[in-house]
C-alpha cells in the first residue's frame, strides 16, 4: 500500500486516529490501522508481555508502540480500517444532496447524527 499518497482532511479523522497521527505520523498510523483493523484493544499498565503490544510494536516499532500505549493507558479502543473509513466518508460527501441524511445513514450503516457530522460544512 502506498501510505504517502493518502489524501484526507484531518477534520475527517476521529479518535483514536487523530491523536495517534499526532504521536507517530500519518504513514505509521495508516500502517497500524491496516495491521490491526477490526481489533479492540484494552491498553493495560503491564503491556510488556501483552500480545497487543507485541503486535503493535512489530508493526511500527517498540518506541512508537510505547508512545501509543502511554497515551491510551486504561482505555479500550476499537481500531477500524482508517483508509476504508476515510473512503466511505468521501462517498457520503459525494452522494450528499443536502437532505438525504436518512438514506445515507441506511446505505452506509452510520447513524443520521454521524451523517450530519460528516456532511457538516459540506453543503
Amino acid at each position: 500500500m502506498d501510505y504517502e499518497n493518502i489524501s484526507f482532511d484531518i477534520e475527517d479523522v476521529k479518535e483514536p486516529y487523530d491523536s495517534i497521527i499526532n504521536l507517530i505520523g500519518l504513514k505509521d498510523t495508516v500502517k497500524l490501522s491496516q495491521q490491526i483493523k477490526g481489533t479492540q484493544i484494552i491498553f493495560k499498565k503491564k503491556y510488556d508481555l501483552n500480545e497487543d503490544f507485541l503486535q503493535i510494536s512489530e508493526c511500527i516499532g517498540k518506541e512508537k508502540a510505547e508512545l501509543i500505549i502511554k497515551c491510551f493507558i486504561g482505555e479500550q479502543i476499537y481500531f477500524c480500517d482508517l483508509k476504508k473509513c476515510l473512503d466511505i466518508k468521501k462517498l457520503i460527501i459525494k452522494e450528499f444532496n443536502g437532505f438525504n441524511y436518512r438514506e445515507l445513514a441506511h446505505k452506509f450503516g452510520y447513524s443520521e447524527r454521524s451523517i450530519r457530522r460528516i456532511t457538516k460544512n459540506k453543503q
